[in-house]
Protein backbone atom coordinates (compact mmCIF):
# COMPACT_ATOMS: atom_id res chain seq x y z
CA UNK A 1 0.00 0.00 0.00
CA UNK A 2 2.96 1.99 0.67
CA UNK A 3 4.42 2.10 -2.63
CA UNK A 4 0.61 2.56 -4.47
CA UNK A 5 0.60 5.71 -2.35
CA UNK A 6 4.37 6.84 -2.63
CA UNK A 7 4.12 6.03 -6.94
CA UNK A 8 0.49 8.34 -6.96
CA UNK A 9 2.39 10.78 -5.38
CA UNK A 10 5.21 10.78 -7.71
CA UNK A 11 2.80 10.35 -11.13
CA UNK A 12 1.13 13.73 -9.45
CA UNK A 13 4.27 15.60 -8.59
CA UNK A 14 5.42 14.71 -12.73
CA UNK A 15 2.01 15.76 -14.39
CA UNK A 16 2.05 18.59 -12.47
CA UNK A 17 5.43 19.51 -13.57
CA UNK A 18 5.31 18.65 -16.66
CA UNK A 19 5.91 21.24 -19.40
CA UNK A 20 2.33 22.84 -20.43
CA UNK A 21 2.06 24.06 -24.61
CA UNK A 22 -0.43 26.35 -25.67
CA UNK A 23 -1.80 25.19 -29.03
CA UNK A 24 -1.70 28.31 -31.67
CA UNK A 25 -3.35 27.74 -35.20
CA UNK A 26 -1.23 30.24 -37.46
CA UNK A 27 -2.67 29.55 -40.42
CA UNK A 28 -5.49 27.59 -42.05
CA UNK A 29 -6.43 26.62 -45.53
CA UNK A 30 -9.53 27.75 -47.19
CA UNK A 31 -11.67 24.83 -45.93
CA UNK A 32 -10.88 25.55 -42.67
CA UNK A 33 -7.82 22.64 -42.04
CA UNK A 34 -4.99 24.22 -39.87
CA UNK A 35 -1.70 24.77 -42.26
CA UNK A 36 0.21 25.55 -39.30
CA UNK A 37 0.40 24.68 -35.93
CA UNK A 38 2.42 26.06 -33.15
CA UNK A 39 2.85 25.24 -29.65
CA UNK A 40 3.85 27.88 -27.57
CA UNK A 41 5.34 27.57 -23.51
CA UNK A 42 6.07 29.86 -21.30
CA UNK A 43 9.73 30.11 -19.78
CA UNK A 44 10.30 33.36 -17.30
CA UNK A 45 7.46 35.32 -18.87
CA UNK A 46 8.41 34.86 -22.72
CA UNK A 47 6.14 33.03 -24.98
CA UNK A 48 8.27 31.11 -27.33
CA UNK A 49 7.42 28.49 -30.11
CA UNK A 50 8.49 25.30 -28.28
CA UNK A 51 7.13 22.99 -31.81
CA UNK A 52 5.68 23.77 -34.87
CA UNK A 53 3.30 21.08 -37.04
CA UNK A 54 2.54 21.65 -40.98
CA UNK A 55 -0.29 20.25 -42.22
CA UNK A 56 -1.10 19.06 -45.98
CA UNK A 57 -4.73 20.47 -47.05
CA UNK A 58 -6.21 17.02 -46.35
CA UNK A 59 -4.79 17.40 -42.75
CA UNK A 60 -2.16 15.30 -43.05
CA UNK A 61 1.06 16.20 -41.52
CA UNK A 62 3.71 17.44 -43.79
CA UNK A 63 6.39 18.59 -41.41
CA UNK A 64 6.64 18.52 -37.48
CA UNK A 65 10.10 19.98 -35.09
CA UNK A 66 11.13 21.62 -32.32
CA UNK A 67 12.79 24.71 -32.01
CA UNK A 68 15.16 26.24 -28.91
CA UNK A 69 14.68 29.31 -27.31
CA UNK A 70 16.45 30.86 -30.25
CA UNK A 71 14.32 30.38 -32.57
CA UNK A 72 16.32 27.52 -34.21
CA UNK A 73 15.53 24.21 -34.97
CA UNK A 74 16.58 21.54 -32.17
CA UNK A 75 16.07 17.84 -32.29
CA UNK A 76 15.05 15.50 -34.81
CA UNK A 77 12.52 16.96 -38.00
CA UNK A 78 10.44 14.84 -39.53
CA UNK A 79 8.67 15.57 -43.13
CA UNK A 80 6.14 13.32 -45.36
CA UNK A 81 4.69 13.43 -48.37
CA UNK A 82 0.80 13.76 -49.00
CA UNK A 83 0.59 9.90 -48.69
CA UNK A 84 1.47 9.87 -45.18
CA UNK A 85 4.88 8.08 -46.16
CA UNK A 86 7.90 9.68 -44.91
CA UNK A 87 9.94 11.76 -46.79
CA UNK A 88 13.12 13.13 -44.43
CA UNK A 89 14.18 12.75 -40.69
CA UNK A 90 16.90 14.94 -40.13
CA UNK A 91 18.33 15.98 -36.74
CA UNK A 92 19.44 19.63 -35.49
CA UNK A 93 21.39 20.94 -32.86
CA UNK A 94 21.14 24.85 -32.02
CA UNK A 95 19.57 25.38 -36.18
CA UNK A 96 22.39 23.19 -37.68
CA UNK A 97 22.15 20.13 -39.24
CA UNK A 98 23.96 17.63 -36.72
CA UNK A 99 23.43 14.01 -36.42
CA UNK A 100 21.47 11.20 -39.00
CA UNK A 101 19.63 12.38 -42.11
CA UNK A 102 17.62 9.99 -44.00
CA UNK A 103 15.89 10.88 -47.21
CA UNK A 104 12.53 8.36 -48.91
CA UNK A 105 11.01 8.30 -52.20
CA UNK A 106 7.69 8.72 -51.70
CA UNK A 107 7.29 4.96 -52.63
CA UNK A 108 8.93 4.15 -49.00
CA UNK A 109 12.14 3.11 -50.28
CA UNK A 110 15.35 5.10 -49.03
CA UNK A 111 17.27 7.58 -51.58
CA UNK A 112 20.23 8.48 -49.23
CA UNK A 113 21.11 8.32 -45.96
CA UNK A 114 24.39 9.79 -44.04
CA UNK A 115 25.47 11.86 -40.94
CA UNK A 116 25.70 15.50 -40.46
CA UNK A 117 28.47 17.47 -38.19
CA UNK A 118 27.95 21.13 -37.66
CA UNK A 119 26.02 21.54 -40.62
CA UNK A 120 28.53 19.66 -42.80
CA UNK A 121 27.99 16.38 -44.25
CA UNK A 122 30.03 13.18 -42.83
CA UNK A 123 31.33 10.13 -42.17
CA UNK A 124 29.49 7.32 -44.09
CA UNK A 125 27.00 8.15 -47.17
CA UNK A 126 24.38 5.16 -48.44
CA UNK A 127 23.09 5.37 -51.69
CA UNK A 128 20.07 3.50 -52.71
CA UNK A 129 18.10 2.47 -55.75
CA UNK A 130 14.59 2.69 -57.05
CA UNK A 131 14.39 -1.40 -55.80
CA UNK A 132 15.79 0.12 -52.00
CA UNK A 133 19.52 -1.91 -52.52
CA UNK A 134 22.58 0.05 -51.94
CA UNK A 135 23.94 1.33 -55.07
CA UNK A 136 26.73 3.41 -53.98
CA UNK A 137 28.49 4.37 -50.45
CA UNK A 138 31.30 7.08 -49.88
CA UNK A 139 32.84 8.18 -46.56
CA UNK A 140 33.29 11.57 -46.03
CA UNK A 141 35.59 13.73 -43.90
Amino acid sequence: MKRLITYIIVCSFMISCAEKLEKKIVSTYPNGTPMVVNYIKDVHGKKIISKETRFFPNGEKSSEGEWNGESQKTGTWKQWFPNGKKWIVENYKDGKKDGESIVWVNNGNKLYEGEFKDDKASGTWKYYDENGKISKKETLK
